[in-house]
């Protein structure tokens, strides 16, 4: 059994739990948006997106049109309230042609647009996003030519208008608005950036000197003026951006200009705005871009996904945008309101316990855990408290991984009298919600580690708290091993201890711990382990996660080898498990009870000093092939366990998906369904020898992942060989298969 008496927690989402087979909605911006669209500007009110743009059309010389969408890819319209669908008709402004973007904001239940027509600049006002946008007085802001106006409210409720001018160049401009939003304060007009550097002097043709195209957006208190450069028909019209720490300058331009550029299959990204997942959990970068590579004409909608990432320069946050593209993409998050900061709801968990300690907490060292393929991280190490997990949390979100921080406020209560004392908890809970809940790496909050059974009713009652606390993040628990004993379990049986856990708490994720490489021989008890919980957790209609062995602790466990490593993995790969964690990732001081030494760990993945050892090596290995393997099976349902020794079957029923042939191989094959397809995954059941078989009777096959292993067809069979602890995904077209 596990002795060390850290806190560990495992999380899956309900999202994943309620759609774990479904397979996610994807579009391209080649093929699904809308086709005749330039400059556009997405508003989004009540729930529903409205688009405006240069129609691209006869219409650009009639007015503005407007789509809607919920969904940010699939768009109605044109859709507006005057003819031809339009929001603002030239019978209702200043101005009969030439009617370019439209910028709209809403204040105090009116909706106001900032059109370009005529080259000038118009404010128009109507009821609905819809429109018809109309003007009261019918003339422009200036009668000076001006274009591309963008409107920025502050924090202050003051706003303000980005525009541009002519002045042998297209030069942004910004000024302060009026109260009611329809005139410039003129004496607050003031020149913010003009076409100076390299990235916005382009040499392909046609050649001018533009900045235009201007939006704002606020982060961290800084703000950051986007704008595109280069003539709109050249293949360098590319964006990027100054920050400030005013809204009116003065700016300096990011030095990794441009952030979207051309590329060998999208010309002429830019004049572009930012606008949110339809759950708020993601950014997108909407914007225009030429209808091919060799055509301008007309231009149509693209939308990619952006985010504020740390600056490695230091500094405040730089802005990346990943596009342009043409490739498929997955739709823009629209999980329920519980789930909108859960970024796992469709990735398989590769994880690991026990991170850098404070004292060796920076980025490279945790660099080294992304770079290990892990994406969940539980600290551990004397990460736990608010200073070094609100640190670690901060360096987390710069490399693109999560964290389930272990806070030992939480954990000193699971002893505290108190205990039961709803009051009590909620009080605890309160306190480290609001440290931690807007953390964007913050994905769940550890609770407990291997409870015994008497102490699920106050998990339930924890678990409730936060859910109500922090919707968003649940606190989810890591079960004991079978090998723990009654006294510990407060079951005699471990199937028993299992089923109450889930009866009783309701979690999002069945979670245990199974360490079998002792010292001197390996725990029998694996496979009936894995095959419980991989039931239980079916019945309850949920995914499970286990702890596997990546470090010796001195006279209870060895050191894994290669093959030990993968043979722990990809045979709980093969059961279904949607997330595989190693212990322990830095190797953990020695854990001493009452003033003794009780474990000394040594060989994790990071020793104690912070060095890589041959594990680290080990365990990236497999890792890299988890996060294809196990990704690729994301989908998928687990209908079928094989565990074959020695060739002949000895658990679960025989693959039915062709012939299994061969002597002496030791095998657990996983078959998972979709539709009419079945994969395999061939996992060797020995660290110590290589499983040679063949499969006759496949209509069509291919290999999708492999970790020491190869396969062959020959004379209409798959021949196969996987050596010691490797693994084999093969999809096969076939009949669907149920169950039985």
């Amino acid at each position: 059994m596990k002795k060390i008496t850290f806190t560990l927690i495992l999380f899956v989402t309900l999202f994943s739990v309620g759609c774990a087979h479904c397979k996610p909605k994807t579009f391209s911006n080649q093929k699904d948006l809308v086709k005749t669209c330039a400059d556009p500007f997405i508003l989004k009110h009540d729930g529903v997106y409205y688009l405006y743009c240069t129609a691209e059309t006869h219409l650009t010389d009639i007015g503005i049109p407007v789509y809607k969408s919920t969904d940010l890819v699939n768009w109605e319209g044109p859709c507006g309230a005057c003819e031809h669908g339009l929001a603002l008709h030239e019978d209702d402004v200043w101005g009969n042609s030439w009617f370019w973007g439209g910028d709209v904001i809403e204040k105090n239940g009116k909706f106001y647009m900032f059109a370009t027509v005529e080259e000038r600049l118009v404010v128009a006002v109507s009821d609905s996003p819809l429109g018809p946008f109309k003007q009261k007085i019918k003339k422009p802001m200036h009668e000076s030519k001006e274009i591309d106006g963008s409107v920025f409210i502050d924090d202050d409720g003051k706003a303000y208008i980005y525009f541009v001018r002519f002045e042998g160049a297209n030069v942004i401009y910004v000024a302060e608005l009026t109260d009611d939003l329809l005139k410039m304060k003129d004496k607050t007009i003031k020149l913010c950036v003009k076409p100076e550097e390299p990235w916005e002097l382009g040499t392909n043709q046609p050649v001018a000197k533009v900045a235009e195209g201007a939006y704002m957006i606020k982060h961290k208190g800084y703000y950051y003026l986007v704008y595109t450069a280069n003539h709109f028909m050249s293949k360098d019209y590319c964006v990027g951006y100054a920050t400030s720490k005013s809204p009116v300058g003065p700016w300096k331009k990011y030095k990794g200009n441009p952030i979207l550029q051309a590329n060998n299959k999208v010309h002429g990204p830019g004049n572009g705005m930012f606008i949110e997942s339809p759950d708020g959990s993601e950014m997108f970068f909407a914007y225009h871009v030429h209808c091919s590579v060799s055509n301008v004409w007309p231009r149509k909608l693209a939308i990619d996904r952006a985010r504020f990432e740390k600056n490695p320069d230091g500094g405040h946050d730089i802005i990346v945008i990943y596009g342009p593209t043409v490739d498929v993409q997955t739709y823009p998050s629209n999980k329920p309101a519980t789930l909108k900061k859960n970024k796992l709801s469709e990735m398989f968990v590769v994880g690991g316990f026990g991170g850098p300690p404070p004292e060796k907490l920076n980025y490279n060292s945790m660099r080294d855990v992304a770079n290990a393929g892990i994406n969940v991280l539980i600290p551990g190490n004397g990460v736990e408290s608010p200073k070094p997990i609100l640190k670690m949390l901060d360096l987390a979100e710069q490399i693109g991984i999560k964290i389930i921080p272990i806070d030992l406020r939480f954990f000193a209560a699971n002893t505290n009298k108190n205990i039961s004392d709803k009051k009590f908890i909620s009080k605890i809970a309160s306190e480290i919600v609001k440290d931690y809940s807007n953390q964007y790496a913050l994905l769940a909050y550890g609770i407990c580690d291997e409870p015994k059974s008497d102490k699920f009713p106050m998990l339930r009652m924890s678990t409730d708290i936060f859910r109500k606390l922090d919707p968003a993040h649940p606190a989810l628990i890591n079960l004991f091993p079978s090998y723990g004993s009654p006294a510990q379990l407060g079951f005699a049986d471990f199937r028993d201890y299992v089923h109450n856990f889930i009866e009783t708490v309701q979690p999002s994720v069945l979670s245990y711990d199974h360490y079998p490489l002792r010292e001197t021989e390996t725990e029998t008890g694996w496979h009936k382990d894995l095959e419980i919980v991989r039931d239980e957790a079916q019945k309850a209609g949920i995914p499970f996660w286990i702890f596997i062995q990546s470090e010796g602790i001195k006279n209870y466990l060895r050191v894994p080898t290669r093959a030990e490593i993968m043979w722990q993995a990809n045979t709980a790969l093969a059961y279904g498990a949607r997330g595989i964690l190693w212990f322990c990732y830095w190797t953990p001081p020695v854990t001493k009870l009452d003033g003794k030494i009780t474990e000394v760990h040594y060989s994790a993945m990071i020793d104690k000093n912070g060095k890589r050892t041959q594990v680290y090596d080990f365990v990236r290995e497999e890792n890299l092939f988890l996060r294809k393997a196990g990704q690729g099976l994301m989908d998928w349902e687990n209908i079928k366990v094989s565990r074959y020794k020695n060739g002949k079957l000895v658990s679960g029923q025989k693959v039915s998906a062709g012939k299994l042939s061969g002597r002496y191989f030791d095998l657990v094959v996983g078959t998972f369904a979709k539709e009419n397809k079945v994969k395999l995954v061939f996992a060797n059941d020995s660290y110590t020898k290589t499983a040679l078989f063949s499969i006759t009777g496949l209509s069509d096959s291919k290999e999708t992942a492999s970790i020491n292993s190869e396969s062959r067809i020959s004379s209409g069979k798959v021949i196969c060989k996987i050596k010691p602890g490797g693994c084999l995904v093969m999809v096969i077209e076939v009949p669907y298969l149920d169950s039985k």
